[in-house]
């Protein structure tokens, strides 16, 4: 079942990958550059689930020519994306490769620091990229995370509401499924705790990262973008447009005057040591 939900979840960005953080709504941008600032000059780094660069590309930077920043991606969509980048920008202390957290392909004690922004509630098997991760660190390197957190009344009721704009249009959940999804795993500082037990030295710091669309437009793009496209699969083929005109009017009527839309998702940046 793990190798069976990897191909999934690699087949659902690997084909989001032409527009992941491409559709004129900066999310992971600002996510990325956060998580990097753990990152210090001339360090080794491993970024986990490296998307398109986002925080890979702030990290080596930050790194300088004496460091190095090696990403690695389930989706080879995203490694071919994230290395024409990289020769796009001339950025030479960087590489990006395919990669499985579960199995990480480096020698022990390989890098200064690991990184990973809003990937590893998608990992099958969460404590077995926890162990990788420690493996691959020298003693005394860090991790840094960046998970969702827990939602505010105010975020669950703007949740719904958009939710229900889309529910007639989408298939009725299997009877097997059960089980939180990726987005609802490690919403807690105890789950996180738990996940990183063969670490010291937790700690946390919460953020509300405001999404700007400009456009609802823009909003039904986004969703198509990234992880919710797993969603946006499911609904079939014919009913796209009238559900695209539902959800887009919608939002319009939740929009502010100049017709953006603003959202707020609570995030949660997690750095630990290892022993």
């Amino acid at each position: 079942m793990s190798e069976e939900a990897k191909a999934y979840v690699a087949g659902i960005f690997d084909r989001a990958a032409g527009d992941y953080e491409q559709v004129g709504v900066d999310f992971f941008g600002p996510v990325g550059a956060r998580l990097a600032l753990h990152a210090q000059p001339g360090e080794r780094v491993l970024d986990v689930g490296c998307g398109r660069g986002a925080s890979l590309f702030p990290a080596a930077e930050r790194v300088g020519p004496t460091g190095f920043v090696h990403g690695v991606d389930l989706a080879p969509g995203m490694v071919r994306e994230a290395g024409a980048e990289l020769e796009r920008r001339g950025v030479t202390n960087a590489r990006v490769t395919l990669g499985d957290a579960e199995s990480l392909d480096f020698p022990d004690e390989s890098f200064d620091a690991v990184q990973s922004g809003l990937v590893i509630f998608f990992v099958p098997d969460m404590p077995q990229a926890a162990r990788e991760i420690a493996r691959v660190l020298r003693p005394g390197g860090r991790l840094a995370l960046a998970t969702f957190a827990e939602d505010r009344e105010e975020d669950q009721t703007l949740q719904a509401t958009l939710r229900n704009l889309l529910t007639p249009y989408l298939p009725p959940p299997p009877p097997t499924a059960n089980g939180p999804t990726p987005a609802e795993r490690l919403r807690t500082p105890e789950s996180l705790h738990t996940l990183l037990k063969d670490f010291t030295t937790i700690e946390f710091a919460d953020h509300l990262q405001r999404i700007l669309f400009p456009t609802p437009d823009h909003y039904w793009s986004w969703l198509w973008s990234a992880g919710m496209r797993a969603m946006m699969e499911s609904i079939p083929t014919p009913a796209l447009p009238e559900a695209k005109h539902t959800f887009t009017e919608g939002v319009r009527s939740l929009a502010a005057p100049d017709g953006t839309f603003t959202f707020t998702m609570p995030l949660r940046f997690t750095t630990a040591t290892r022993p």
